[in-house]
């Protein structure tokens, strides 16, 4: 597989990567899972300006090079270099440079784009989720991005997989509902739009963004905060959101929600 290296073009990297990656020792870096399809780069322009605000947080210095036109250049490129077609999965890493232990001796970052098939539309509707209750999230001025140390994400997709379910909601060391394993969460009650609010220890999703764009377009009111279990599950109807869409859930925790709403299906256009 062809992928770009910090700006050179290199064969896909072997299992281990190069000693001294921070992103690999210390979890000091960031990602983007970017969608391009039907020979469009989606929602590019919010992926790159999360990339550069997580990048500004974590006191990284971007090179000047890495622009918002290199970037859907890059893409572009990549997907023809790998033959993928009209369709792709690309995936941005960033890290620091190389140097030192948990204190840093450079600040400059280094990049890897890579491109994938883009897999096969998940099923609209998740059948069973539960409350994810082991590892809780904390809310941090670095929570709202993505980044490379996704341990709680990760338990709670083995905890998914092992019960069975098709989904987990992670909470906040409060007890706040915060998201789903892959995706941000939203639920409606009485024609009114809920969504965990960033102080949940949340990802500042760009689908989630979206969804913020569109509900005052359809007059749709918009609550984000910081919600209990009961809130959720008192909902009306109930679905969550990532770059690969909105998918509706059916059942959480034993509590089963409405399949079709009028303003899911005002939302679901979007994804």
């Amino acid at each position: 597989m062809n992928i770009i290296y910090n700006f050179e073009w290199a064969k896909e990297f072997s299992l281990m990567p190069e000693p001294g990656n921070r992103a690999f020792q210390y979890g000091d870096g960031l990602f983007e899972t970017i969608i391009y399809k039907q020979g469009q780069t989606r929602f590019l322009e919010d992926h790159y300006t999360r990339l550069m605000q997580g990048a500004n947080a974590f006191g990284m210095q971007v090179p000047i090079q890495f622009s918002l036109p290199y970037l859907q250049e890059s893409i572009q490129a990549i997907v023809r270099a790998n033959n993928l077609g009209n369709s792709a999965r690309i995936r941005i890493h960033m890290w620091r440079k190389a140097g030192g232990t948990y204190t840093p001796l450079h600040h400059e970052a280094e990049f890897c784009i890579t491109a994938h098939t883009l897999s096969a539309t998940a099923s609209a509707v998740k059948e069973n989720v539960y409350f994810y209750e082991d590892i809780r999230l904390v809310a941090s001025p670095l929570s709202r991005f993505k980044t490379c140390n996704a341990l709680p994400y990760v338990m709670a997709g083995i905890a998914m997989k092992q019960k069975g379910a098709h989904d987990m909601i992670l909470l906040d060391v409060y007890g706040h509902i915060s998201e789903c394993v892959a995706s941000n969460l939203f639920w409606i009650k009485e024609n009114v739009l809920y969504t965990p609010g960033l102080a949940s220890g949340c990802i500042e999703g760009i689908m989630r963004k979206q969804i913020f764009r569109k509900a005052p377009e359809l007059q749709v009111p918009i609550q984000e905060g910081l919600f209990f279990k009961e809130d959720l599950l008192s909902a009306e109807a109930v679905f969550c959101c990532n770059v690969a869409g909105i998918q509706v859930i059916r059942q959480v925790a034993g509590e089963v929600f409405q399949e079709k709403h009028p303003v899911f299906e005002e939302l679901l256009a979007i994804g």
